[in-house]
């Protein structure tokens, strides 16, 4: 499974989720999801970390710029992909 979770750290370090969090058999998360996606295979943790992105979403984007980026992206849509 592919990385779910890049974060830049302080020193210029990234810290990340990745299939050896998904996949645990230790009981402890050191990783960036906090234990979001600890154990839970990789299946859940894409719908776990798709679930967190989108109440982010809800919780700071407001309606506006959502509908901006819908139409910014209907437009590249239209265009193959190339503006």
């Amino acid at each position: 499974m592919a990385t779910l979770i890049i974060s830049p750290a302080p020193g210029g370090r990234t810290r990340y989720c990745a299939s050896n969090c998904h996949n645990a058999k230790l009981p402890d998360c050191v990783c960036v999801c906090r234990g979001l996606n600890h154990s839970v295979g990789p299946e859940q943790a894409a719908i776990n970390t798709h679930d967190h992105c989108q109440q982010i979403i809800n919780e700071n984007v407001s309606d506006e710029i959502l509908s901006s980026f819908q139409l910014s992206l209907d437009n590249l849509m239209q265009h193959g992909g190339k503006i």
